[in-house]
């Protein structure tokens, strides 16, 4: 009797490390897979980060541009040009055509070339 039984116990330990082994091999599979996503995870939070500071500087630039451009109306506005305040287009687009001023004084070319080099 007590062989069979020893031979139980053998055969449920036998079980038992293969079970382990198994075990053990899932978990290093995991381990990996975690590493891995890890990795992932600190690259898309780098290029997140990087494009989180590119927009940064591109809504720097940006509002300088609309700065420049204030400046500029400004400018023509001193010198008699008619500027419209409004350069959007009907359709909410700028459509770039620079209709905003109107070429009715060709003189004043050389004075905004003197303005810029001051």
């Amino acid at each position: 009797m007590m062989t069979s039984q020893l031979d139980e116990l053998r055969g449920k330990v036998g079980g038992l490390e293969v079970r382990n082994q198994m075990l053990e091999e899932k978990l290093a599979t995991t381990l990996e897979k975690l590493s891995m996503s890890d990795r992932s995870l600190e690259s898309s939070l780098a290029s997140t980060s990087s494009l989180k500071k590119e927009q940064e500087d591109l809504l720097i630039l940006l509002s300088d541009q609309d700065t420049k451009l204030e400046e500029y109306k400004t400018l023509l506005r001193g010198l008699g040009q008619e500027v419209s305040d409004d350069d959007v287009s009907d359709d909410g687009v700028d459509d770039g055509d620079d209709d905003d001023v109107k070429d009715n004084d060709v003189g004043n070319d050389d004075v905004i070339a003197d303005e810029k080099q001051s």
